[in-house]
């Protein structure tokens, strides 16, 4: 019997599917891993803020209209011209 022959050919033997590294979700743990990372350092900087409102504004408030991303924006960049917070810069 060869041993390096498929199951196909003649007197090959069946070789178990290669495992997958991919979980349910299809993301490789490296994926995953970066994703975590990314997330994290977003929302320190406070650049998830517009999802978190979107997120916030669907679960309490359906039906109501949701602000564009860029009038997100600009609204929260002159409240924070206007009222000032301890911040880096």
């Amino acid at each position: 019997m060869n041993a390096f022959a498929t199951s196909e050919e003649p007197g090959g033997v069946r070789r178990p599917a290669p495992r997958a590294l991919d979980d349910a979700d299809g993301r490789t743990p490296w994926r995953r891993a970066y994703d975590g990372v990314t997330r994290v350092l977003k929302g320190m900087a406070g650049l998830d803020a517009y999802e978190r409102y979107v997120r916030h504004r669907l679960a309490h408030h359906p039906g109501e209209p949701l602000q564009g991303e860029a009038e997100f924006w600009r609204c929260r960049w002159d409240q924070e011209s206007r009222t000032p917070k301890a911040r880096c810069c």
